[in-house]
């Protein structure tokens, strides 16, 4: 948990370090019945189809945990990543067994957009499955120069993981994707 003086409405918070989207963006892009009919949202996995185009877009929810400087605590979030179609059936076939020794590695794309930081939508990296039922997915960035990747491996200033608290305090955050 995180307290602290907001600057957005001069109250005192206390809030979670830690935030779930529901959906990939581009799941909330789509209208309920869109949703209902070309959309299997179920655990740790999405797919959306594109009747029209003849095209299947597939997603796995991951952690990504972002350390704050000098502290003992981080960032912790729960976002999905677009996957390639082989990759997705790999990825369930592993998951359905966890039978290799060390978990394979499996490229994906940022598919929401994270508050305070601009154009997340993209951004890849590596997903590695958890290794046991229950255990999270990974997701580790590539190397770039974008804020995200910086502060995933130097970590976030604690006036900035501030800043991304008082925004996801007053919900200026993207809502549809939280």
């Amino acid at each position: 948990m995180l307290n602290f003086l907001c600057k957005k409405c001069g109250r005192q918070h206390n809030v979670s370090m830690s935030y779930t989207f529901r959906a990939p963006h581009y799941y909330n892009l789509l209208t309920e019945e869109q949703q209902a009919r070309n959309t299997l949202l179920e655990g740790d996995t999405c797919t959306i189809s594109h009747p029209q185009a003849q095209h299947t877009d597939y997603f796995v929810r991951v952690t990504l945990t972002v350390p704050v400087k000098d502290r003992n605590t981080a960032f912790t979030w729960d976002i999905w990543t677009a996957i390639d179609h082989g990759d997705f059936f790999n990825y369930k076939q592993y998951i359905s067994n966890f039978s290799a020794p060390e978990p394979p590695r499996y490229k994906g794309w940022i598919a929401n957009m994270l508050p305070d930081y601009p154009g997340t939508c993209g951004l890849k990296g590596d997903i590695i499955p958890g290794t046991s039922p229950g255990q999270l997915n990974k997701f580790e960035p590539y190397e770039t120069d974008h804020p995200l990747y910086v502060h995933f491996h130097e970590g976030i200033p604690m006036r900035e993981a501030v800043s991304v608290a008082g925004t996801m305090c007053h919900e200026e955050a993207p809502a549809q994707d939280m």
